[in-house]
């Protein structure tokens, strides 16, 4: 869903128009993401979504507005700037919900643990931002988001990585949903791209009246 939720905020935030092909592609994959979770869990159609879903949900809201912003800003003051400004800013808010969460956990600080949560800080959360929200602010950002999850196949790569490193099984279903969701992202990325094209193409034509005077003066001659 984040894709399309990207690209959603792009549109009302960043001011982008996508075309109708876009959000019938985007759609689409949210319909066939949202039946897969309904008919592969066991009781989840009798019990509709739970919490995890809900909390799954918000996090892609969050991060498409987040993207949306983030990128809007990286236009005047790039990509670092953005990124490290939006931690400053956050920073009234990060600190006591990271102290409470201090206070009340338990923790395992193993050198393994340590080092994941390093790395996430680190490269996925700091550097990482300063390429993603330049990218974002040069490429446009439906366009890009759509990228993010055809670099592509991150669905996939999850699905792997889910059974290589948890030990989670993967079914023969599981592949075909991510292999469905990737090709409606190609589809949206391909939509968006004709249009593009499309407007490039228009605005680099002749008016009218100058084609047709310069059509007479080739016939003329």
């Amino acid at each position: 869903m984040l894709p399309a939720v990207t690209a959603m905020f792009a549109q009302v935030i960043g001011g982008e128009r996508l075309p109708a092909g876009f959000w019938a592609a985007s759609l689409a994959g949210i319909a066939v993401l949202t039946g897969c979770l309904l008919l592969t869990r066991p009781g989840a159609a009798a019990a509709g979504f739970g919490w995890g879903d809900l909390t799954m949900l918000g996090a892609a809201l969050c991060s498409g507005f987040g993207y949306a912003v983030g990128a809007r800003e990286a236009r005047s003051v790039g990509g670092a700037c953005s990124i490290s400004w939006s931690l400053v800013l956050l920073l009234p808010f990060s600190i006591p919900a990271a102290s409470v969460a201090f206070l009340t956990g338990t923790y395992d600080l193993r050198p393994s643990v340590v080092f994941g949560i390093a790395y996430i800080a680190i490269v996925s959360q700091l550097l990482g931002f300063f390429a993603w929200y330049g990218g974002l602010a040069r490429g446009g950002i439906g366009r890009v988001g759509q990228i993010q999850q055809i670099q592509q196949i991150q669905p996939i790569l999850t699905l792997v990585a889910s059974a290589v490193l948890l030990g989670e099984p993967l079914t023969a279903g599981a592949y075909l949903v991510g292999f469905a969701i990737a090709a409606l992202v190609w589809l949206a990325q391909r939509a968006r791209t004709t249009a593009a094209q499309t407007v490039t193409r228009t605005r680099l034509a002749p008016p009218s009246a100058v084609t047709d005077r310069l059509d007479h003066e080739n016939n003329g001659s």
